[in-house]
């Protein structure tokens, strides 16, 4: 949990921290993570009193809107964890080749 949240591991987990954000797949980990944040306010959403189809609405959208901003803001995060973690980030050029 405390790494969902953007925290530190401790230098034992490094080669699993590398494996997380280096290899394939690590653009839908980071945006799944995020959707996975904003689900509390999605299920809030569903039990707000008023019409089901305004409230399953608002939910999708905060749920949409979120898994965008995680695919749109990945390579920053990514990066940060990266450095956060005493890892190096790749290579810009390799980073545009794998989007």
């Amino acid at each position: 949990m405390h790494y969902l949240l953007g925290g530190q591991l401790p230098s034992r987990y490094s080669d699993w921290v590398a494996r997380d954000l280096l290899t394939d797949g690590w653009r839908h980990r980071q945006a799944l993570r995020l959707v996975l944040l904003s689900a509390p306010f999605a299920i809030i959403f569903l039990l707000l009193p008023g019409a089901v189809t305004v409230r399953v609405t608002a939910a999708v959208v905060v749920l949409v809107a979120t898994l965008g901003m995680g695919y749109a803001t990945g390579n920053k995060f990514r990066e940060r964890r990266l450095r956060q973690h005493g890892l190096e980030p790749p290579p810009a050029e390799e980073r545009e080749e794998r989007l």
